[in-house]
């Protein structure tokens, strides 16, 4: 079995793509607020780094994307979050792929499909 993302679709006037730097810009602003609790912090830090993330692969930035979603790990293990895992695993197999990363690729959705989250 080969993966084969299909995104042809999301481009289309059913789904339009924005560029998304208006959100972007304003989840990264919040991530750098101080919050009152640590675990809302970094809930927000991961939320707008999985975000950077999917920007980036709208954009075909993969390797930024990559970036992004270190730090989405970093949290996501920190905080035992599988969920959390799991989209990052998905995001990662996405950019590896558009890289040119097949076999990376495929071992991240292996990983991912592999995670007892509920």
């Amino acid at each position: 079995m080969v993966f084969r993302p299909s995104v042809g679709r999301l481009g289309s006037r059913h789904f339009p793509i924005s560029t998304g730097w208006e959100n972007e810009t304003t989840l990264d602003e919040l991530a750098r607020q101080p919050q009152r609790s640590p675990l809302r912090q970094l809930n927000i830090i991961s939320v707008a780094a999985l975000a950077r993330a999917r920007l980036a692969l709208a954009r075909n930035e993969a390797q930024q994307a990559l970036a992004a979603l270190d730090q989405v790990y970093e949290i996501a293990l920190q905080l035992s979050r599988g969920a959390l895992l799991v989209k990052a695993d998905v995001l990662k197999a996405l950019a590896l792929y558009e890289l040119g990363r097949d076999d990376e690729s495929r071992h991240c959705l292996v990983t991912a499909a592999r995670k007892n989250v509920p």
